[in-house]
């Protein structure tokens, strides 16, 4: 067998192959005691039919294709073992020229990752955000934790936005009641519009011992799902939450510290350690973009499409998990299917850009993913799911996924060895 490789492109190569038939005297052999097992001849027996009355049999175009069929797949591995080619995708194979006692020839085409120019990649500079709680963060949070605490009491004024209406809720439809369409003693918070803007509305200024009724489509969960009806409303109470002081005693009905400054402390520190990690995350993702910025990366149309259909997927079980329609969704964001496509697609575009310009670093600087790589890996990952290690190895392996776990991690050690040799600064403020 002689091969040559063409370059069609930065991310596609076409494999010229021409197989003598001496060469293919073997595997047709192969395919005709095969095709003699698979075809019932009367007055033969399985593999005992001659290759003329099989011939006969199936048509000659059809043993043809067969042989073809064994042979393309073998030689197309042994060119691409030769020349070692990593191919993203099966091979666009087209057949040029076989006809008996002459050489099959054909073509193979297929992507391939492309091969980048790096400019300099150590010493990128990058300003990272603060790590540290601002004042503003750490009262928030007290403010959460206060609302938490706060007490209702009863008042005799109408409802005010904020204040919370003890109602009963009943939907009606042509005056007869909706099945399941109904709660009592439900405690809203008015204004909150968790449940119908529509209620909020007509909560605002009625007191205790008012009923209102309005038209509506059911919310989800309340009744038959988004049917028309009226919903009947029963004000039985309006309370007002009143916030405790900010102060010691505070702190320790709220927490475990004495202080109102231990808890300030101990919410600082938290919400710093949060902030780190974000920090941390903002880094590596500035300096992907800075590469991303001065790289032009040649994409391979296979790496694209199927990275749009997996994110696609993603979403859409997600949505699916959510009980929402995709045609309910696209409506809800005044997009149409195309446009939903075509966003998920550019993100996948600047997925694999990404990459692409970390296996290209890894690559440049030597780094490889080991046993031990993999194997330190499917603990975390067996820890994280509660399953057994041995377990989920065999599922990987028997997935074929170690090729695509071995290149999350060396990808994982390219970013990480370019944060490592980063230079990170403090963010600029306005001040600055």
């Amino acid at each position: 067998m002689n091969s040559t490789v063409v370059i069609k492109g930065p991310t596609q190569v076409q494999l010229n192959i021409e197989v003598p038939q001496e060469e293919l005297q073997t595997l047709k052999s192969d395919t005709l005691k095969r095709l003699a097992q698979e075809v019932k001849v009367p007055g033969f027996r399985k593999g005992k039919v001659p290759s003329q009355v099989m011939e006969s049999r199936i048509g000659k175009e059809t043993i043809r294709q067969e042989i073809l069929a064994d042979a393309l797949p073998h030689f197309y591995s042994k060119a691409i073992i030769e020349h070692d080619i990593k191919p993203l995708n099966q091979p666009e194979i087209n057949v040029t020229d076989y006809d008996e006692n002459e050489p099959l020839k054909l073509t193979a085409t297929v992507d391939v990752r492309p091969d980048l120019n790096l400019p300099e990649y150590k010493g990128i500079e990058v300003h990272a955000p603060s790590p540290d709680a601002a004042e503003e963060d750490i009262n928030n949070q007290l403010e959460r934790i206060r609302e938490r605490n706060g007490i209702l009491e009863p008042v005799k004024r109408p409802a005010d936005k904020g204040d919370y209406a003890t109602i009963d809720l009943f939907g009606f439809r042509h005056g007869e009641p909706l099945e399941g369409a109904s709660v009592e003693d439900f405690v809203y918070e008015v204004g909150s519009a968790r449940f119908l803007p529509q209620l909020d509305e007509e909560l605002l200024g009625k007191k205790a011992g008012d009923i209102v009724q309005f038209n509506s489509v059911m919310p989800r969960g309340f009744g038959p799902d988004q049917e028309e009806g009226t919903l009947k409303v029963v004000v039985k109470e309006v309370q007002t939450k009143r916030l405790p002081p900010l102060d010691d005693e505070f702190a320790k009905s709220a927490s475990e510290f004495e202080t109102l400054q231990e808890l300030k402390d101990d919410i600082g520190a938290r919400i710093g350690k949060h902030k780190k990690k974000d920090s941390d995350v903002a880094v590596r993702n500035l300096i992907l973009e800075d590469l991303l910025n001065r790289i032009e990366v040649p994409l391979p149309e296979s790496m694209v499409a199927k990275e749009t259909e997996v994110r696609l997927a993603r979403f859409l079980q997600d949505l699916q998990r959510s009980e929402i329609d995709i045609d309910e969704y696209l409506e809800s964001q005044q997009t149409t299917r195309d446009e939903f496509i075509e966003t998920y697609r550019k993100s996948a575009e600047t997925a694999v850009s990404a990459d692409l310009i970390l296996e290209s670093v890894a690559k440049a600087e030597g780094m490889e993913c080991t046993a031990e790589d993999l194997q330190a890996e499917i603990e975390i990952m067996a820890g994280q799911m509660q399953t057994d290690v041995e377990t989920l190895a065999n599922n990987i392996a028997n997935s074929g996924s170690v090729t695509v776990l071995a290149g999350d991690i060396l990808r994982r050690k390219a970013l990480d060895f370019l944060v490592e040799n980063a230079v990170v600064l403090a963010e600029k403020t306005s001040k600055d």
